[in-house]
């Protein structure tokens, strides 16, 4: 017979009295089924600004001085730089960009203008700079 399982998330701040609010929700469970509780910090994913900024300056910059299209660059950058995965089978991948926090991608986003800086001799302009081409 197979276990159905019922997965809740929910987000929340912890109130002050946060002993009575586990109590109340503890007395809800019922007694005779074992339960896992996981409590982690929020994470916000990467913003569409950031995103914006990624595909729209910093990889058509990288695009134009390497020859290579934006996607290319994002799977070849997102496999050097990028935040990797351990599945179950020890495999390592990649993981999606568009499952980056805010700071992660800020970090892999500072990641690449280090790289294009010191490698490549680009400047990358930072989100609020105008972009002047130095040919």
């Amino acid at each position: 017979m197979s276990k159905e399982q019922i997965t809740h998330t929910m987000t929340f701040m912890p109130p002050a009295n946060i002993n009575d609010w586990v109590m109340r929700i503890m007395t809800r469970l019922s007694d005779n089924k074992e339960y896992t509780i996981e409590i982690k910090e929020k994470s916000n994913n990467r913003s569409s600004n950031q995103n914006r900024y990624l595909w729209g300056v910093v990889y058509p910059i990288l695009g134009e001085k390497l020859g290579y299209d934006n996607e290319t660059i994002h799977e070849v950058l997102k496999t050097k730089f990028g935040e990797k995965v351990v599945l179950r089978n020890n495999m390592t991948i990649n993981k999606s960009t568009s499952k980056y926090s805010t700071m992660e991608f800020e970090n892999y986003i500072q990641k690449i203008t280090i790289f294009a800086g010191e490698f490549l001799k680009l400047t990358i302009p930072s989100p609020n700079e105008t972009y002047e081409e130095n040919r």
